[in-house]
This record gives structure tokens, C-alpha cells and sequence, in this order.
């Protein structure tokens, strides 16, 4: 019969604890009782320092837990005893409480960003989820106000949630703005304000970083440097956006639209990626295309045996409508386009293979997300009076379905053959073959050059025959992002 030290030691099902009910406890039964009343007051008076993260790791055997750290965004809170109860102090400012899968937040707050000493209590009320029970500001100041509520100025600090309808002379807010129902006289400056009903300040001004209205919005003058979206917006003054998305009538004096949302990106060159404000934390699509495989060169003629084509290079690989969701804060983003391979020179003892196409990849944050190969190349044609491929090359190998190029015409002895076509794909077609004649290194044709994001990963066309042509080059790669697939 083991005397627990501590809480690790006890269950929370009794019949899991020492003594049992057939256990002869003897004169042991009094050192249950001092573990007991130990165990509670090292409850009441553990501490522990932890680290601000994403998700909080709490011991299991105190109850008061000091977070230090600062600028991180608290999704979770690590599983105790199922109904058990800790208190937090936040030791710093600038941690944000996230309400969501993980975490519950008190009534009608998205988030919330700690002042430096304040502190809460939370229960772990089921597995994988904590509730906030109370939150207290060490400077004594409202999460949030209930219902009707009337500003004379203030300057609200943190987010600012009201269940009801705010009326005030003015509201600046160093954070976000919910409500029902907002009427301010003098103006409303926010970083972010959301409004389930309508918004009415005719005589003040709405300056915010970005409005969404689910009913309408009436302001005096908007001066947005994000987006607004709204039901419909009545504006007396000027309306100056990023972006402006009103499903119903805009009334306005005049508009200014600094930049309307892009709804695709086509990148052809390998570096940073600038990717417009409004997509951070969107779902995007990525297309991307590896370079095309360059031609193989042909074979001059030998004797009276006529000079085979090279092989065609092969299209470049691809990634369609890759879903990448974008994180919330900007990071870098940073593309690298596949180059097309060279093709091959012809020449009298055999034409030269081309040079494979190399791969496209983009990467967020220093992590890859979506990479595409590219393509190989095709093979020179082979001298007439070698055994193994005396007329043509064979052809580069696969770059996707059905985007192989082809081999050399080749024919007969003493007729030489044109060079193979290469690889196409979706995006682009292949170079043309290079043409069998009597002209000294007649060259294959290039594979398409990308354009418009169409054109992309082609592969080289082959060498002609006859006196050496060289294969054509693969085209280049490119990546195209999108909001919609």
C-alpha cells in the first residue's frame, strides 16, 4: 500500500487510490492523512516558470504557473486532470490569447493580448480543451463592456469587444473593434472593426487598418489602409481602400482605390516573391513547371549513309493547383524557376545529348512547399557506323504523362533522318524537330519560351540529320499562384 508524495501519484478514481477497502491499514492510516493534507499544500504553494508558446506546457502538480515571454500567439494549453483548475500570471506583455479549438476565451472575445502582470484562471474542462473562467487586467481595466455602452473619448486599450451597441463621442482602439452596433460621433480609429450589424457615424470619421459590415456602413469619410467589405456603404465623404468588396450600393463623393486585390501571380524568374497583403492567411493554389530537357544534336552524314536527327528533350515536370495555406503574419516567399536544358551539337562522329531542364520549387519560410523536376534530355544521334544507334538518338525520358520527345527519323541507309520533336505538356509545346537537308548544322527548333505563364517546361527539339544539326533548347519553368484553383 504505496503513500503518494505527491498529486502524480493519486487517481482521480477513487477506487484507483490507497487504502482499499480490504487493505488492514493499521497504525499506517495516519500517514494517508499528513500525505493528504501535504499533497494539498504543495498544491497551494508550488510555482512554476514556464515559457511563453504556442501551446502552454503546465506541470500536474502545481496549481500557479508564471509565463514569461512576449510577441507569442497561445493556441493550447496541455492536458491535466480532466476538471482540474490552474491560475496563469503573465508575466509580460505582448502574449496573445487565441480563442478557438483549443482555447476558450470569455464571452465575445476573438482574442486577447496580456498586459504585463496579468493573470487568470482556467479550467481543463475536457481532453484537448481549456476554458478561461476569469481574466484579470493588473491595471484594473475591463476586458470588455456588457451590453449599452457610452464613451466619452476614451482610448481603449488592447481588443475591444461589445455584445451589444457602442455610442460614443469618439473610440480609439489600440487593437480589434466587435460589435453589434457602433455609433460614434467624432470617429472610430481601430486596427481591425467588425460589425455583425450596421455601422453609423455620419459624423465622424472610420479610420481603420480593415472594416468588415456584415449590414451597412455609413461613415462621414473612410480612410482604409486594408479592405473594406460590407453589405453596402454610405459614405458622405471620400472612401480611400486597398481593396473594396460591397456586395450591396456604394454611395460615396468620391473613391479612391489604392490597389485592388490580384487574384494570380505569374512568376518567370527565380527570387523573392511579393505576395499582395490581403492573401496572408489564405488558402492559395500553386502551379509549378520544371524546365524543359534540351534536344539532342544530329549526325553527320557518313559516306554515303545519311546523318540521323537527335532525340527530342523531354517537357519538364509538373505540380497542378497545389493547395498552400499561407500563414497569417507575412514571412518570405521565395520562387526558383527551372531553366531549360541546351541542346546538343551535331556533329560528324554522333550528335551530343542535350542537357536535362533542372526543377522549380517554391518556398515559404524557408520550407519547401511545392517542387516540379525538369525534364530530361535527348540523346544525340549516333555516328552511321556506330552498331548501337547508327541514325538517331533515342528520345529524352518521361517529363509527366505523355511528354516524352520523340526520337530521330532515322531511316534507311543513305537516308538521313530529321531529328525528333520535343516533349509537350499542358502549358506549352515542344520544339519542332530539326529538318533533314544539305545545310551545314541546320539546328532543331527551340522549345516554347514561356509566356503568360503558357509555354512553360517544353522540351528542345532534335538535331536534324544529314550534316549535324544541333538540338534545340527546352524552354524555362515558371509557377503561378492563385486564390481559386
Amino acid at each position: 500500500m504505496p503513500i503518494p508524495s505527491s498529486i502524480a501519484d493519486l487517481d482521480s478514481d477513487p477506487s484507483g487510490n490507497y487504502p482499499k477497502g480490504s487493505d488492514e491499514v493499521g497504525t499506517t492510516v495516519d500517514d494517508y492523512i499528513r500525505a493528504g493534507f501535504a499533497i494539498q499544500r504543495q498544491m497551494q504553494s508550488s510555482e512554476y516558470g514556464i515559457p511563453a508558446a504556442n501551446t502552454l506546457a503546465v506541470h500536474s502538480d502545481a496549481v500557479t504557473f508564471y509565463v514569461e515571454g512576449s510577441g507569442v500567439e497561445v493556441y493550447a494549453i496541455s492536458d491535466r486532470v480532466i476538471g482540474g483548475e490552474i491560475r496563469i500570471v503573465f508575466k509580460n506583455a505582448g502574449v496573445k490569447l487565441v480563442n478557438g479549438a483549443g482555447l476558450t476565451l470569455p464571452a465575445g472575445l476573438l482574442n486577447l493580448t496580456t498586459l504585463a502582470g496579468d493573470n487568470g484562471e482556467f479550467i481543463n474542462d475536457r481532453a484537448g480543451h481549456w476554458t478561461c473562467m476569469a481574466y484579470h487586467r493588473a491595471d484594473g481595466s475591463s476586458l470588455y463592456a456588457q451590453g449599452y455602452v457610452k464613451q466619452g473619448g476614451d482610448t481603449l486599450k488592447g481588443d475591444y469587444a461589445v455584445t451589444g451597441a457602442l455610442t460614443a463621442t469618439s473610440a480609439g482602439v489600440s487593437g480589434r473593434l466587435t460589435a453589434g452596433y457602433i455609433n460614434v460621433k467624432d470617429g472610430v480609429t481601430a486596427d481591425y472593426v467588425n460589425v455583425t450589424g450596421a455601422t453609423t457615424g455620419t459624423q465622424g470619421d472610420l479610420i481603420a487598418t480593415r472594416v468588415i459590415v456584415n449590414a451597412g456602413l455609413t461613415a462621414a469619410s473612410a480612410n482604409l489602409s486594408g479592405g473594406l467589405t460590407a453589405g453596402s456603404a454610405n459614405i458622405n465623404g471620400a472612401l480611400t481602400a486597398t481593396d473594396a468588396n460591397i456586395t450591396g450600393t456604394l454611395t460615396a463623393s468620391r473613391v479612391i482605390t489604392t490597389e485592388s486585390t490580384p487574384q494570380s501571380l505569374s512568376i518567370t524568374t527565380s527570387g523573392p516573391v511579393s505576395i499582395p497583403a490581403t492573401w496572408w492567411g489564405k488558402t492559395v493554389y500553386v502551379t509549378a513547371i520544371g524546365g524543359g530537357g534540351g534536344g539532342g544534336g544530329g549526325a553527320a552524314s557518313y559516306n554515303a549513309y545519311g546523318g540521323g536527327g537527335g532525340g527530342g528533350g523531354s517537357a519538364g515536370y509538373w505540380a497542378l493547383n497545389v493547395a498552400v495555406q499561407l500563414p497569417s503574419t507575412p514571412v518570405s516567399v521565395t520562387a526558383v524557376i527551372g531553366q531549360g536544358g541546351s541542346g546538343g551539337a551535331g556533329g560528324g562522329n554522333g550528335g551530343d545529348p542535350g542537357v536535362a531542364g533542372s526543377g522549380t520549387s517554391l518556398s515559404v519560410n524557408g520550407v519547401v512547399v511545392v517542387t516540379a523536376q525538369g525534364g530530361e534530355q535527348g540523346y544525340g544521334a549516333g555516328n552511321p557506323s556506330d552498331s548501337a544507334r547508327p541514325y538517331g538518338g533515342p528520345a529524352g525520358g518521361n517529363g509527366g504523362p505523355g511528354c516524352n520527345g520523340s526520337t530521330s527519323n532515322a531511316s534507311a541507309q543513305g537516308t538521313p533522318g530529321s531529328g525528333g520533336a520535343g516533349g509537350s505538356s499542358p502549358f506549352g509545346l515542344g520544339g519542332k524537330s530539326g529538318a533533314r537537308s544539305g545545310v551545314l548544322n541546320t539546328p532543331g527548333y527551340n522549345g516554347s519560351a514561356p509566356a503568360a505563364n503558357t509555354g512553360a517546361g517544353g522540351g528542345g527539339g532534335g538535331g536534324g540529320g544529314t550534316l549535324g544539326g544541333s538540338g534545340g533548347n527546352g524552354a524555362s519553368g515558371s509557377i503561378s499562384i492563385k486564390l481559386n484553383p
